[in-house]
């Protein structure tokens, strides 16, 4: 589940998508696209997982139980197949980390992601005013969270 060095390939070319870079990155990052999933796969902070071929989670650590992810999907495996890769994404994230909460920025203007972060189970935490530059303007955006079901414990460490 964990993207590895000879999926970079199939990772860069989901987030480099023309219908998926625009939602997951701000005005200004297009320096950003031709290199973004070397960044990211490099950074010590940062795990891949690419549950399915055409949607990953980004999965930035922000100390040793929390985290930030952020998904991203191919046109043809939005809907039912992210949901499906999402969930199988996070029953291997609670079992395979110390993990505890996950959390999320949605921006306002994106409710087809909101939709999708509710459907996982996340629930809304709270309004961030003017958290992204969009389209040239500041947008507000939903942080959402998840927490670790009660019932599973983590077998390995980070």
């Amino acid at each position: 589940m964990r993207a590895s060095e000879q999926d970079l390939g199939q990772v860069q070319m989901i987030l480099a998508h023309d219908a998926v870079f625009p939602w997951i990155s701000e005005d200004g990052d297009e320096e950003l696209r031709g290199s973004i999933a070397e960044r990211l796969f490099h950074s010590a902070a940062v795990w891949i997982l690419l549950p399915s071929p055409g949607v990953c989670f980004v999965i930035r650590w922000l100390g040793r139980i929390l985290a930030e992810v952020h998904t991203a999907a191919l046109p043809d495996y939005r809907g039912r197949p992210a949901l499906d890769a999402a969930r199988a994404a996070l029953a291997w994230l609670w079992h395979e980390s110390p993990l505890q909460a996950l959390i999320s920025w949605v921006p306002v203007t994106n409710r087809a992601a909101l939709w999708f972060s509710l459907r996982m189970g996340f629930q809304k935490v709270g309004l961030v005013p003017r958290a992204f530059v969009m389209q040239g303007k500041a947008t507000d955006a939903w942080l959402v969270c998840i927490n670790r079901p009660i019932d599973i414990t983590s077998k390995t460490r980070r």
